[in-house]
């Protein structure tokens, strides 16, 4: 596992499973953590931080707008 991003973290203001079937399939984590890293993905399109210095390979150095919104703060929902 990799270590935790903070700042993407820090923009977390709440968090909570549901499930109305009741059933769980054998790989799902009761919990609102993100196990296939679909839900991490999209939390960090919307409010991502903006990223000074990155390049591809080297090239094309500049600053990478990490989501859409920066500034916001996000309640997060498994269901």
């Amino acid at each position: 596992m990799s270590p935790l991003n903070y700042e993407l973290c820090s923009k977390i203001i709440g968090a909570k499973y549901f499930n109305i079937e009741g059933a769980n399939s054998k790989d799902d984590i009761i919990s609102p953590r993100d196990a296939e890293g679909h839900g991490s993905h999209t939390a960090s399109t919307i409010a991502g931080n903006l990223v000074k210095s990155a390049s591809l390979l080297g090239f094309a150095s500049g600053t990478a707008r990490g989501g859409w919104v920066p500034s916001a703060r996000l309640p997060i929902y498994k269901a």
